[in-house]
């Protein structure tokens, strides 16, 4: 946000906005033209906020605090499954294999 000033008019249509919030929005709206005119792609915007994001090349919204904890405790019961498989938790490279043209593992 460019300025620590919230928006006070969140969750008002644009018909509902008072003139200096209509001047804020419409400045805001020019501002995301200027730097995303290029982008082609959808926008997004934290609540509370007039600032706008471009869905190509600003970073994705925050995760809320419930989809953090929610991912933990997938990862969480992913990792605990994997151990009690006696699979090894840690992820190895696969191995490459040579195949000998006449060897023994090349079938010829």
């Amino acid at each position: 946000m460019r300025g620590a000033t919230l928006w006070s008019g969140s969750g008002k249509g644009l018909l509902h906005l008072s003139e200096e919030e209509r001047a804020q929005y419409d400045s805001e709206q020019q501002h995301f033209k200027v730097r995303h005119g290029d982008c082609h792609t959808h926008r997004w915007t934290v609540g509370g906020s007039l600032t706008t994001h471009c869905g190509k090349c600003c970073p994705p919204p925050p995760m809320s605090p419930d989809q953090t904890a929610r991912i933990a405790t997938l990862l969480h019961n992913a990792l605990r499954d994997q151990q009690g498989s006696g699979k090894p938790v840690t992820t190895k490279k696969p191995r490459k294999w040579l195949w000998r043209k006449g060897g023994a593992d090349s079938g010829a």
